[in-house]
């Protein structure tokens, strides 16, 4: 995975296992001019977090093998925390029947490929010192063949025996033509796997299930695990969205029984309408897929595919939608992923637009989700589970991927740190500011009026503590603002993000923002 170019100079790196050529785009030179907005952080210890999205096969590899693995995670805490990510999120560790382990074949023990539950417990010690709250990926929408309930209700029906608790746990049919179902060898029976053969999925009415899914939980959350995200809920039953519910609401009451602030999250591809009647089973954070992707509303905004307004105004709507169901919501929001791509491949490696990505998604309210490497500006065209870039000569956190490792041309995580014009400092800057001014990510939005320039837009963030405006410049060149001061309220610079290194400037006369830069002011 190693680079013969250093990353600003690269023209163009044709990537290993894929047949198009990408082209590493900086339209300007970076001018690292001085930065003297630093705030004091407030960092509260609630719901509100800079979460790291870390695919632990992909990660670090400690022990040589070739696969991330949870020590690798635990010696990289300090390169989380230095990001100013006070949450952690880690894909599925437990005992699975596929790479990602979201084919669980044990609920209560850690898979072998990424360690032990000792080293659980030295990952959740580490976190702890830092005051990061570790969440886990937890699929309750299937298991793997492979589990033993599964076994024990196939046994069961060779056996004629229709009364084993465990048949229950799943979804059996006589009926053959129903779609997504697929035959039990040796008998008339054929089980439900919507997600795959491999994927037998659970029957989440059934109450015996439910008890013996709630002690597994319960598990892990004595073990020091500050939450879940349960993924594919979505898929938890076919076109039944009150079943769906129920479920969530049962989810819900009881991690909060046992553990108060557990963190309680969901991963339902859907739109902002259906994610919004989600929150109505209590959850504190659905994943908002509105804002993700390459057509999700940042990327369109960073293209000009969507005028500026429009990402202000999706902040909003939001709020009206999700207001509807609760008054209590943490919105996820996130940029890429497993489920949506990477941003370098997105925008063809265009380093400007990827840090103006970044910074728009850091600015919104909720919760912010970032996926391990994008503060390096890693390409998925191979794997979007691409091979984390530590080092520029091979190193023992290597791993090696699906597919085979892509060649990074934008510089591995030892460049990018020395370099104040690359992306991991933007993205540092990004979410410090988001520490530094509590109220981006808990402010009530408002889009502000009285902007004519169609590549400008403003953006109130209110709360009981004070009132700050985000004003977002998308154009590749420096644009001014008169009299801010009249037509914001705006009394002084909190901070700013520019990706070409260009400062900003504010007096009551005029502020002036660099080319896709982003500003943070107080007001009255």
């Amino acid at each position: 995975m190693k680079k013969a170019l250093a990353w600003l100079t690269l023209a163009a790196v044709v990537l290993t296992g894929c047949n198009q050529t990408v082209a590493a785009v900086n339209p300007t030179e970076y001018i690292n001019e001085p930065y003297n907005y630093t705030q004091p952080l407030h960092v509260k210890q609630d719901l509100y977090r800079n979460f790291y999205a870390v695919t632990v096969p992909s990660f670090y590899d400690n022990d040589g093998d070739g696969v991330g693995d949870l020590q690798g995670i635990a010696w990289n805490m300090d390169y989380i925390a230095n990001l100013n990510c006070n949450g952690l999120y880690i894909s599925s560790v437990l005992s699975g029947a596929d790479s990602l382990k979201n084919a669980v074949s044990d609920y209560y023990s850690i898979d072998p490929a990424f360690g032990t539950l000792e080293d659980m417990a030295f990952l959740l010690d580490e976190c702890k010192m830092r005051a990061i709250t570790l969440i886990m990926e937890m699929p309750l929408n299937h298991t793997s063949t492979q589990h033993t309930w599964f076994t024990l209700a196939v046994e069961s029906l060779k056996a004629g025996d229709f009364d084993n608790q465990y048949v229950n746990y799943y979804n059996f049919t006589t009926e053959s033509s129903k779609e997504g179902y697929y035959p039990v060898e040796g008998t008339a029976y054929y089980y439900q796997a919507i997600n795959g053969s491999e994927k037998p999925d659970l029957n989440l009415n059934n109450e015996t299930l439910r008890a013996d899914l709630q002690d597994a939980l319960q598990y892990w959350l004595e073990r020091g695990v500050g939450g879940f995200c349960f993924t594919g809920v979505e898929d938890y039953f076919e076109n039944d969205a009150d079943a769906t519910m129920q479920v969530l609401v049962w989810l819900v009451d009881f991690c909060k029984r046992i553990k108060p602030e557990c963190y309680v999250a969901a991963d339902a591809n859907t739109d902002f309408n259906t994610t919004g009647s989600l929150y109505a089973s209590g959850f504190d954070t659905i994943m908002n897929y509105g804002y993700a992707g390459e057509t999700g509303r940042i990327v369109k905004t960073v293209n000009k595919t969507d005028p500026l307004g429009r990402y202000g105004e999706a902040m909003t709507y939001a709020q009206r939608v999700f207001a509807q169901y609760t008054a209590d919501t943490v919105d996820g929001n996130f940029l890429s992923g497993q489920n949506v791509g990477r941003l370098y491949d997105w925008f063809a490696g265009d380093v400007s637009k990827i840090k103006l990505a970044i910074g728009l998604n850091a600015m919104l309210g909720g919760s912010n989700f970032l996926f391990y490497g994008e503060e390096l500006g890693l390409s998925g065209a191979v794997n979007v589970n691409t091979a984390m870039d530590w080092a520029e000569v091979e190193s023992l956190g290597e791993t090696i991927v699906e597919g085979g490792n892509t060649v990074q041309p934008l510089g591995s995580a030892e460049l990018q740190k020395a370099d104040p014009g690359s992306i991991y400092n933007y993205t540092r800057l990004a979410l410090r500011l988001r520490q530094e001014n509590p109220e981006i990510a808990r402010g009530v939005a408002k889009v502000a009026t009285g902007i004519e320039d169609e590549d400008l837009s403003a953006v109130f963030k209110a709360t009981d503590a004070g009132t700050l405006i985000v004003v977002i410049n998308t154009a590749m060149e420096t644009k001014t603002i008169q009299s801010p001061m009249t037509l914001f309220g705006a009394t002084a610079m909190r901070g700013y993000l520019s990706p070409t290194g260009r400062s900003a400037t504010f007096t009551q006369e005029e502020l002036s923002i660099p080319p896709y830069g982003i500003v943070v002011l107080s007001a009255k």
